[in-house]
């Protein structure tokens, strides 16, 4: 075995070089990178030395999309409903919805209780007055601290 181990690795070496040199798809990427380069300004090589990076077209529609950023941070929602009915918090959510269509209305499962909380407010004064302004309308509310996304 070790007496013919350079005569297979010499036969390895050959078979891998014969494939590759006949594998169409490598030479059509390597003449596509050569014929870049080629295109290349002349100037711009003979007086320095620069990098190019040759990357799918994707790659650079993916950079230019605009980057969102999400944030978390600590602020207060009004809880306007709390039961076991999830069709009455639907109800609710969407009563609320229909009379304040501005205001962000979440639907929150916590076993065994559904619960219907509203607004991202930055500070308890702006959950108070919000508790002021539907009072009337849903008389049962509390104001929980949470950390919701802007």
């Amino acid at each position: 075995m070790t007496k013919n181990f350079p005569i297979i690795l010499i036969l390895l070496f050959l078979i891998i070089s014969i494939t590759t040199a006949n594998n169409p798809i490598l030479h059509a990427q390597e003449k596509s990178i050569q014929d870049s380069i080629k295109n290349m300004d002349e100037n711009i090589l003979s007086d320095s030395i620069h990098s190019y990076i040759i990357m799918d077209e994707r790659i650079e529609k993916l950079m230019q999309k605009p980057k969102v950023l999400s944030t978390r941070m600590r602020g207060y929602r009004v809880q306007i409903y709390n039961g076991n009915n999830r069709q009455e918090a639907e109800s609710i959510r969407n009563q609320f919805l229909r009379n304040h269509p501005t205001t962000p209305a979440y639907l929150i499962y916590s076993k065994p209780n559904f619960r219907v909380r509203v607004g991202n407010f930055k500070n308890r004064q702006e959950a108070q007055e919000m508790i002021k302004k539907i009072n009337n309308q849903f008389p049962s509310m509390i104001v929980p601290e949470v950390i919701f996304r802007n």
